[in-house]
């Protein structure tokens, strides 16, 4: 959300058509979002998406990073498209469901409430301090220190999400409790 909300002014400090960008960023969240509930869910399983999108956040974040390094407009688009992509097929929509799927129902309504809260939070939050990073941290810190982000949720994703495609709560629970 934070992204879709500055992608304008990414591309008008990358100098690049921020209209341009905007219908990008539509039309490759209809189709990434379209194919994911369609057949990746299914096809490739939660956690090697959520992986891969955190990995692919972390990419695209860097790309842009490169854009003001290297003065290359075209990388923002790039950058930009790689990151709707990423986010679309796993961490923005996938992740509501891979958190249904590994709450039992004596705690899934509270669970899913604390889950939204902290989306929203970090959605907030990132959005309220966003143009003061920008500000205060220069173009090029600023993404490289959500690349960093992105790199820890990876992290976070690997060491700690288990796969929950096509598994009952029995069995993701064994899988949490054995670490």
């Amino acid at each position: 959300n934070t992204f879709s909300a500055y992608l304008g002014t990414i591309l008008e400090i990358a100098e690049v058509s921020s209209l341009l960008g905007l219908a990008t960023y539509g039309s490759v969240q209809v189709i990434v979002v379209a194919l994911g509930v369609a057949w990746f869910y299914e096809a490739a399983g939660r956690r090697p998406l959520l992986l891969a999108s955190s990995v692919g956040c972390c990419i695209s974040h860097l790309v842009i990073c490169a854009t003001f390094i290297v003065s290359v407009k075209e990388l923002a688009v790039v950058g930009s498209v790689l990151f709707i992509a990423s986010a679309s097929i796993g961490l923005g929509s996938l992740s509501f469901l891979y958190a249904s799927e590994i709450l039992s129902d004596r705690v899934r309504g509270p669970g899913m409430s604390l889950a939204v809260v902290a989306f929203w939070l970090s959605t907030f939050l990132l959005n309220l301090f966003f143009p003061t990073c920008l500000a205060h941290l220069g173009k090029q810190l600023t993404f490289a220190f959500l690349a960093l982000l992105s790199a820890l949720t990876a992290g976070f994703v690997a060491k700690f999400l288990v796969e929950t495609r096509g598994r009952t709560l029995l069995e993701i629970e064994s899988d949490l409790k054995s670490g």
